[in-house]
């Protein structure tokens, strides 16, 4: 039984990671083809302005890469004179560069988001501690064997004010790395 579960567990494991290698590098594949494609035919302006519409997309924005592309057809159909040839490729022309358009942009929002993503990891993950635990732990120890061993609580004639007030900050302090290493266990639990 115990076989089967763990079995289970990496097929999941395997998708998630299967999902996430496609997730992120689907566009890559995506140029990549369409760039072989178009150096395949023997069209490598074709394939030039696929990366440069990709590359405008990506660094300034859909509407760019928009403009960009009708203006590299507009001049395409302008200046070749074959307008039978030019006006079947036209749209074909205008899909590519809007999809490549479409697969820059969309890298560029993948990319902003898995930043916040990994910022917003490292924040909730990030802990604001300035000592480590052990040094927290010894610090507290001692506090606690100078409160029970300097300032005893039992006998004597002196007066006992200043050596209470001397054990209840001790106590305080006690008190607050005991707070800190609570709320220290809560975020692990909760993480």
């Amino acid at each position: 039984m115990k076989l089967i579960e763990q079995l289970v567990t990496l097929n999941v494991d395997l998708d998630r990671r299967a999902i996430q290698m496609i997730q992120a590098h689907s566009n890559l594949v995506a140029i990549f083809t369409a760039l072989g494609i178009g150096i395949w035919i023997h069209q490598t302006w074709f394939a030039l302005t696929l990366a440069m519409i990709g590359a405008m997309s990506y660094f300034g924005g859909l509407s760019l890469a928009g403009i960009a592309s009708l203006l590299i057809v507009g001049a395409d159909f302008a200046f070749t004179g074959k307008y039978d040839d030019a006006l079947t490729l036209v749209p074909i022309k205008l899909f590519a560069d809007a999809a490549i358009a479409w697969l820059g942009y969309h890298h560029k929002q993948q990319k902003e988001i898995q930043k916040r993503r990994q910022q917003q990891t490292q924040n909730r993950f990030h802990s604001d501690k300035v000592l480590p635990w052990t040094a927290a732990n010894e610090i507290r120890n001692s506090l606690a064997a100078i409160r029970f061993l300097l300032f005893p609580l039992q006998g004597g004639e002196q007066n006992q004010e200043p050596l209470q007030k001397a054990t209840d900050e001790l106590s305080r302090i006690e008190k607050m790395f005991e707070y800190m290493e609570g709320c220290d266990r809560e975020r692990r639990m909760d993480g």
